[in-house]
């Protein structure tokens, strides 16, 4: 009986190792699956804007294996029926991705995987941003943003590059602009499917610090979100990014660390072009 119960014990133990590997979190599985969302400085723009991205992540939560991908990005923001709305749409156009058997081993993936190879089908996110207050010299701006993640390519094949389950987010970020410096913060809540019916929530944070003057624009953010479950699911890293040129037609570089569930540095290059009168 006492054998029975023990054997039963750590059958109980293996299984719900077993189930915490199959979690969908940021610790296990590709940079793109559920990033850190950008933090909104509070301003929409007065005309559409696109942006294209070439990004480079290398992972670093097997130190010294390699685990590097490849990926194009894209973004749009389209205003709406007045400057108070705006529409955006952004995404993964597609990601090469390559790391060895022990980069799989930690991600829990399929041992038959494939340790090198391409996505097309990444995350779409569509999203619908809101200006509840005007800027004014006594307060600052606030947007209200919902997001809406779709689920990614139907079946990964046990490579743990994305989520495929949809998930949304609501934040909200105040700004405000002291001569060439702007101060904005965020908070809000996010959620996605977990594994089988477990959902999890998160509290998303923010903080960032911007510079523009004449043709340089520059901006450093620190910021994350913490869901409930744990075990890799509170991702937490620092931006940078620093645009050149004063017209509608802007090159930029971007840099992200991983801190915390977000075992990844990305080092990106891209442009940006706005479309006004």
């Amino acid at each position: 009986m006492r054998r029975t119960l023990i054997i039963s014990a750590c059958l109980l133990l293996l299984s719900a190792i077993a189930a915490g590997a199959q979690e969908k979190n940021t610790l296990h599985y590709g940079p793109d699956a559920l990033p850190i969302p950008d933090i909104s400085d509070g301003r929409l723009p007065s005309g559409v804007e696109a942006q294209l991205s070439g990004d480079l992540f290398y992972g670093r939560a097997v130190p010294g294996q390699p685990d590097w991908t490849e990926a194009l990005s894209f973004a749009l923001r389209i205003p709406l029926w007045s400057d108070r709305a705006c529409l955006g749409i952004w995404g993964q156009a597609g990601e090469f991705y390559q790391s060895n058997a022990a980069v799989q081993s930690f991600r829990g993936a399929d041992p038959t995987a494939p340790e090198r190879g391409s996505v097309f089908t990444g995350n779409l996110y569509v999203s619908a941003e809101m200006l509840l207050l005007r800027e004014t010299p006594r307060r600052p701006a606030i947007v209200l943003r919902s997001v809406l993640k779709t689920a990614s390519e139907p079946y990964d094949r046990g490579r743990m590059r994305y989520f495929d389950v949809p998930g949304y987010f609501f934040d909200i970020a105040a700004g405000k602009s002291f001569g060439p410096f702007r101060i904005s913060v965020s908070t809000g809540f996010l959620c996605w499917q977990a594994s089988g019916e477990t959902q999890n929530d998160a509290v998303m944070y923010g903080i960032q610090a911007s510079w523009e003057k004449d043709a340089v624009a520059a901006s450093l953010a620190f910021g994350g979100y913490k869901g409930w479950i744990g075990g890799g699911d509170s991702p937490m890293s620092i931006k940078a990014r620093l645009a050149l040129g004063k017209g509608q037609v802007r090159p930029f570089a971007y840099f992200q660390y991983g801190i915390k569930d977000y075992p990844f540095t990305q080092m990106s290059l891209g442009v940006a072009v706005g479309f006004w009168d």
